[in-house]
C-alpha cells in the first residue's frame, strides 16, 4: 500500500490524466486487497474520493455501485486480465481501463437522464405538476387515488397520466383495474 500511494503522488505530480491514474489505483488497490472484507466497495468509494479530488464532482450524484453490479461479469473479466499482468515488466491496464472508463460513461448517463426528466418536470403544466407532486408523495397512485386527491374529473387525469407517461414523467405499472402510476 506504501509502494501505491507513493506512485500516485508521483505520477499525479506529472501530469498524468486523472482517470488514467485513478483507474490504475484502483485496479492495484484490489490486486493488493488489503483488508478480508469490504476491498470491493472501499475501492468504490476511494473512486469516488479520487475523482472529487480531481475535478469530477458530478460522482456522488449517481451510484457508480449500481453500474458496477450490473456488470458484475465483464467487472472480474477485466480486473482478473491486468491483474495476471500487474508485476510483468509490462503491465496491460488496457482490460481494465476499457471497463472502468465504460463504467464512467455509463454513471454520466444515468445522471444525464435523471437530470433530464427533472428539467422536463420544470416546464409541467401546474395540473401536471399537482399530478406528479401527488404520485411523488403517495409514491404511487391509481386514477381514483389522483381524482379524490385533486377533486378533478377522472377523464381528466387519465387524459393528463397518459400525456405524463408517453413524455416518460411517470411509469404506468399494470393495466386494467390493476394499474397505478409512480414517478421515474
Amino acid at each position: 500500500m506504501e509502494q501505491l500511494i507513493r506512485w500516485y503522488d508521483f505520477v499525479y505530480q506529472k501530469n498524468w490524466h486523472p482517470l488514467v491514474i485513478v483507474s490504475i489505483f484502483i485496479v492495484t488497490f484490489l490486486a493488493i486487497h488489503p483488508f478480508q472484507g469490504g476491498n470491493g466497495r472501499l475501492s468504490r468509494a476511494l473512486t469516488t474520493l479520487l475523482l472529487l479530488k480531481t475535478g469530477y464532482h458530478y460522482v456522488p450524484f449517481s451510484s457508480l455501485e449500481g453500474v458496477i453490479e450490473d456488470n458484475k461479469r465483464d467487472y472480474y473479466k477485466a480486473l482478473q486480465m491486468t491483474q495476471k499482468t500487474l508485476r510483468s515488466a509490462t503491465p496491460d491496464y488496457l482490460p481494465w481501463m476499457k471497463f472502468f472508463f465504460t463504467i464512467l460513461e455509463t454513471q454520466i448517463s444515468n445522471l444525464t437522464k435523471r437530470t433530464d426528466i427533472f428539467l422536463q418536470i420544470q416546464k409541467l403544466n401546474p395540473f401536471d405538476e399537482k399530478i406528479v407532486e401527488v404520485i411523488r408523495t403517495q409514491g404511487k397512485s391509481t386514477i381514483s387515488d389522483l381524482t379524490l386527491a385533486m377533486g378533478e374529473n377522472r377523464n381528466t387525469i387519465k387524459s393528463h397520466l397518459f400525456k405524463l407517461v408517453h413524455d416518460k414523467v411517470l411509469k404506468q405499472n399494470g393495466q386494467g383495474k390493476g394499474t397505478f402510476y409512480t414517478y421515474l
